[in-house]
């Protein structure tokens, strides 16, 4: 069995070691998250960086540290050092729990050896009773999660709005329930500014499938429990191959092929400009007015004609 060596952040006040720099072109950013991190957090990549940000909103989470523990995992081949992205301590039932978390890209995941070593990072954890989990893109990035994450983290170390505008906005959503922000500023009489501070510092819950704007719905705590670490896991496409692997269980040949072919096509989704064609210059599901028809030869209008957006028509006819 593997041995835990674990440096005591309340001592030390940093992590079990210093960040290393395997990329020279990778830069390393720190940022201080006081009351949950108990020494400046260290990221080696954005995805760590966007997972660290998200894990700073979920209610249950109470401490986030960077690698803070050193496991030495011994195999029949060799012995290495591996060192957790994260460690979390995730508050259940009262309770604390102390889990291990890897942040891992889905396309990195399922190729090898990555696989290979999380898998035995994984049995040597279940040997010692130790709770590892795992994050990838699929799960960070699903929905409005990075963009979210990217807003609150701007108001996170930013003072508590005065405590007459805290109440408030308090006995508004006591009142009437979870409402949209622009809603409740105009109840409240309170400012944008003052809303997102109170979601930063979990004060306020916000619907995770919706992007935090002012017609977003916040609510208290205690009316909607808000947003939590288990909510971050069951997101994505590919939480029964993560959820596998973090328990030591190889996935099937055909779904570890599955991911790593979606991870290879195109992330940018539909949106107004994607489109092919122009702009409706009227009402849906009409007829075309004479003008707006397509000549049927490029001479017929008078010169080459144009199918709305797309390339030139050029007829055959003369």
């Amino acid at each position: 069995m593997p041995k835990v060596r674990t440096r005591n952040a309340r001592k030390t006040r940093q992590a079990a070691r210093q960040v290393v720099r395997l990329n020279p072109h990778r830069s390393i950013v720190t940022g201080h998250l006081p009351g949950l991190a108990p020494y400046p957090l260290a990221w080696e990549s954005y995805l760590e960086q966007i997972a660290a940000k998200l894990l700073s909103v979920c209610h249950d989470v109470k401490s986030i540290a960077t690698q803070p523990t050193v496991l030495e995992i011994h195999t029949a081949e060799r012995s290495r050092k591996y060192y957790p992205d994260l460690l979390l301590k995730l508050e259940t039932q009262g309770e604390l729990e102390s889990i291990l978390v890897e942040i891992k890209p889905l396309a990195v995941l399922v190729s090898e050896p990555t696989l290979t070593r999380l898998l035995q990072v994984a049995d040597e954890c279940l040997n010692q009773g130790i709770r590892f989990c795992i994050l990838t893109d699929d799960q960070i990035y699903a929905g409005p999660n990075r963009q979210n994450a990217l807003l609150l983290w701007r108001y996170m170390k930013g003072a508590m709005p005065p405590a007459d505008r805290v109440e408030r906005l308090s006995r508004c959503l006591e009142r009437g329930g979870p409402m949209q922000i622009q809603q409740l500023l105009d109840t409240a009489d309170v400012d944008l500014v003052d809303v997102y501070t109170l979601l930063a510092k979990r004060q306020l819950t916000f619907s995770s499938n919706e992007i935090i704007n002012r017609r977003a719905l916040v609510a208290l705590p205690a009316q909607t429990g808000g947003l939590r670490y288990a909510d971050i896991q069951a997101a994505g496409r590919y939480g029964d191959l993560v959820e596998a692997v973090a328990l030591g269980r190889r996935p099937p040949d055909w779904r570890i092929l599955e991911a790593q072919t979606l991870q290879r096509r195109p992330r940018s989704s539909a949106g107004v400009f994607s489109a092919v064609g122009g702009f409706s210059g009227g009402t849906p599901l009409r007829d075309l007015r004479p003008e707006e028809s397509t000549p049927r030869s490029a001479w017929a209008g008078g010169g080459i004609s144009f199918d709305r957006g797309l390339s030139p028509l050029v007829s055959d006819e003369e």
